[in-house]
């Protein structure tokens, strides 16, 4: 799980999808990873999930 947020595993996945021609699922990898990110560092922010 830990894997979905390291950022150089994610690029390394789309450059891979890239290479196969498979540019819009790379996109939409990379956009939902993004997303995620985001949505992690918020909750962080407001002290969601902390002990």
């Amino acid at each position: 799980m830990k894997d979905l947020f390291n950022e150089q595993i994610i690029a390394g996945y789309t450059d891979c999808l890239k290479a196969r021609g498979q540019e819009k699922e790379a996109e939409y990898v990379w956009h939902q990873f993004q997303a995620l990110s985001r949505e992690a560092r918020e909750k962080y922010e407001a002290g969601e999930g902390r002990s």
